[in-house]
């Protein structure tokens, strides 16, 4: 996951889900009725293909043992819903990740009833109602037995798709079949290790969730319980993604691996100190244009250890 940050107040959440929704409806308004840029398949299903019917879907993820994606969606009046179809779902990188790692079913809730064969329709609102839908678009992913939840996303308007691929992979790795699948290709010590991570990844967020859903109220505490949660996931998000690039490397370049892993977490080092010495850097500017600090000896003092920060920062970075 990205670089620990200062979350947001918890009570700023709300408001700024209610803005995003209602700037999805003034740009249905404006822009008009959209058309989804991608082809759906009407009948039968295959990995990496948009399909509307799902009892094939289902077909082959027991066949070739892939999660299924639903997308709930109003493909021609959702405007987060076609975004994402334009932004993410139709780029070649989505593409091409999904044909290896996904089945994927459209369950469509368009203005022109056309769209959806009726024999579609009934079924398709039973889904609605089994999954306890509530907006557009949601998208929720199943084990290939397609019954088992592995979680659920909604739309994210300033991702690329590189970057909702890497998410959804992380979202993935959750599922059981690729937890064994993955701690098969590890050796024994570090693929117990993944599994219990993996197991503490899920019920942290499952925590995490639940604690949300009970309305927190803003205080300190509270917001040093939600930094709390948040810095142990990204901790288990990046121990989970190593052991993960470890399995992939192993299953490719055998005796090599080892020192590709040096390489990755070398790089993962140096991208962090940079950071560190960024921050340091705009730590000292900010005391400089923001504080206007008299000429002092208490002053000095403070400007040197600023700049021993960041000479120290620079220096880490230099000896790598």
């Amino acid at each position: 996951m990205k670089t620990r940050r200062q979350s947001p107040p918890i009570s700023t959440l709300l408001p700024v889900l209610l803005i995003c929704t209602a700037s999805a409806v003034l740009a249905q308004t404006e822009a008009g009725p959209l058309k989804h840029p991608h082809k759906v398949r009407l009948e039968g299903a295959a990995a990496g293909e948009w399909t509307m019917d799902y009892d094939a879907a289902l077909k082959a993820a027991a066949e070739n043992g892939n999660p299924i994606i639903l997308d709930f969606t109003g493909s021609d009046w959702c405007g987060y819903c076609i975004q994402m179809q334009k932004q993410i779902f139709s780029s070649e990188t989505w593409q091409e990740f999904a044909a290896g790692n996904l089945n994927m079913v459209t369950i469509d809730f368009p203005s022109d009833e056309s769209i959806v064969p009726k024999k579609f329709r009934e079924r398709n609102e039973l889904l609605r109602d089994r999954f306890g839908i509530k907006g557009f678009p949601t998208y929720i992913f199943l084990e290939p037995d397609g019954k088992t939840v592995i979680g659920q996303e909604g739309a994210d308007p300033q991702a690329d798709p590189a970057g909702y691929v890497r998410k959804i992979r992380a979202l993935l790795r959750r599922s059981q079949s690729a937890i064994e699948k993955t701690a098969a290709a590890l050796p024994k010590e570090q693929g117990d290790t993944y599994r219990q991570q993996v197991k503490e990844l899920i019920t942290t967020q499952a925590a995490l969730d639940a604690w949300l859903a009970a309305g927190p109220t803003r205080s300190d505490e509270n917001e040093i319980k939600f930094n709390a949660f948040v810095s142990t996931l990204q901790e288990l998000e990046a121990s989970t993604g190593s052991l993960a690039v470890r399995a992939r490397l192993l299953s490719i370049a055998g005796e090599d691996s080892d020192a590709y892993m040096v390489l990755f977490d070398k790089a993962k080092r140096l991208n962090k100190m940079a950071d560190a010495a960024s921050e340091h850097t705009t730590s000292a500017e900010n005391w400089l244009l923001t504080s206007n600090p008299e000429a002092s000896d208490e002053n000095r003092k403070r400007l040197d250890a600023l700049m021993k920060s960041v000479q120290e920062a620079i220096s880490a970075v230099e000896s790598l």
